[in-house]
């Protein structure tokens, strides 16, 4: 018998982040790229008048299996990305989340006809949302089904139930996973009786509250609309990672996006509402953010998530969910602190409906360092690739079958892109946006290689050459 430890969804703290895929890779004997240093010299260097194209529009193909493991790299993409005589180097730095009329204009601008209440505690509304949740869980467990899914319980299938603060201090061990789930209805119970209507909250003061020794600065609201309800958490951070969150999410849906969304991204012009599409993006126009384009969607059955990154002279900021680090230090072995991670914004529709915005690290642009910066031509940045892709797949001098994974995995390289991205710069902890040439692909690591999700297997940084580390943005 499983128990879970969680409540439903408008339990769910606010800050949790997806986890990144990340791994450590041993330094070889032999570097594969040169040391990486000071990059001033090459963000001086403009690139030739009229320089012709070398990799970008054109298609690469490759299979190659390596003797000492038996793996096997597959290239099969187009090259896509900016114009590689425009790629601009620009300097970066953190726009927090304001109080008052900034923060009031973007809530305004993005939902027009809600009322914005400060969350300052659990409302009837949501608590009501969560005794129906728990009554529709108890129904299926005394019917033998599975308590979140309505499937019938498989043979040795672990059930889901929600754990209750009314169990604090006593021994469950012999309580039923319908009892405990008796417990947590009637705990709902109680708490909505004293609970407040959303209506009775306080007005929205549009304030991000600093407190002392905390690391999260942040404003909680309430959004409502009639029947609809989402709930917006601002956070500036205050120790740890750098940068901020905007955060708006449907308290009252059971949407799963690991159930909805697929993994795998859909080309924009199979996308089945382009009006859709065109809301958002005039959503985004409304809340004073005209520097993202669109990057990526995926498209469910009736939802559709929607990736936006920063555009700049028609290259943009690649957006990598999932990358293979390469370590979790710096150059001098020294462990990397309060980085200032990528920007991105992603929205979901669900049956035309906002289901939730993610809105990570906002920016600014505070110098344009090179507008049309010198970046090496594409075949020196294959040979770099095919090499370093070499020494992931080729055995660890150290034994075991292969550096990052337990198993034969072969990997299939399906996008690669020259766009931008945000690098912590040597000993100044200055940001840029630098060209880099992304390889994205899949493996058949943990799944068949159809079913797995994308990854960034490898960063080039585009203006000399080096292998960048997204761990540590160097």
């Amino acid at each position: 018998m499983f128990r879970k430890n969680m409540r439903f969804r408008l339990f769910v703290c606010f800050f949790a982040l997806p986890l990144l895929l990340s791994a450590c890779q041993p330094t070889p004997e032999e570097a594969v790229v040169s040391q990486k240093g000071d990059l001033t010299d090459k963000i001086a260097e403009t690139a030739d008048p009229g320089q012709a194209p070398t990799g970008v529009g054109s298609h690469y193909s490759l299979e190659k299996t390596f003797e000492q493991s038996g793996h096997t790299l597959i290239v099969d993409a187009d090259i896509t990305g900016g114009d590689e005589s425009k790629m601009a180097v620009l300097t970066v730095a953190e726009k927090p989340f304001e109080s008052g009329d900034s923060l009031k204009r973007i809530v305004e601008g993005a939902f027009p006809e809600y009322t914005v209440y400060n969350y300052t505690e659990v409302t009837k509304g949501e608590l009501e949302y969560g005794i129906q949740e728990a009554e529709l869980m108890i129904f299926r467990i005394k019917n033998n089904l599975h308590s979140l899914t309505g499937e019938p319980l498989k043979e040795g299938e672990e059930q889901v139930i929600y754990a209750t603060d009314s169990l604090v201090g006593k021994v469950t061990d012999e309580m039923t996973d319908l009892e405990i789930m008796e417990l947590y209805l009637e705990d709902l119970k109680r708490m909505q009786a004293e609970a407040p209507a959303d209506d009775e909250l306080p007005p929205a003061d549009y304030m991000i509250h600093y407190p002392k020794g905390e690391e999260y600065a942040q404003g909680n609201f309430r959004l409502v609309n009639g029947d609809s309800a989402l709930k917006m958490d601002v956070i500036n951070i205050q120790e740890g990672e750098r940068g901020g969150y905007f955060f708006v999410y449907n308290m009252m849906s059971d949407f799963s996006e690991e159930r909805e969304i697929p993994s795998i991204a859909t080309p924009i012009s199979e996308l089945k509402d382009p009006g859709e599409l065109q809301r958002v993006q005039q959503l985004l126009q409304n809340i004073g953010i005209d520097y993202m384009e669109l990057y990526e969607v995926y498209q469910g059955e009736n939802a559709c998530k929607y990736v936006f990154t920063r555009s700049y002279n028609g290259a943009q900021e690649d957006y990598v969910g999932e990358y293979l680090g390469l370590s979790v230090t710096d150059g001098d072995g020294v462990q990397v602190q309060r980085l200032w991670k990528p920007e991105y914004f992603t929205i979901i529709m669900n049956n035309g409906e906002i289901e939730d915005i993610y809105w990570k690290n906002p920016s600014q642009i505070v110098k344009v360092d090179n507008e049309n910066v010198k970046i090496l031509p594409w075949n020196e940045i294959q040979q770099i690739f095919e090499k370093q892709m070499e020494f992931l797949l080729t055995p660890s001098s150290e034994g075991g079958d292969s550096m990052f994974w337990w198993k034969p995995s072969d990997i299939k390289i399906e996008r690669i892109t020259l766009g931008l991205a945000k690098m912590l710069m040597k000993d100044s902890g200055e940001y840029k946006l630098i060209p880099v040439w992304n390889f994205f692909g899949r493996d058949n690591s943990n799944s068949d290689m159809e079913d797995a999700e994308e990854k960034c297997y490898v960063t080039i940084n585009a203006l000399d050459g080096t292998i960048m580390d997204r761990d540590v943005m160097y």
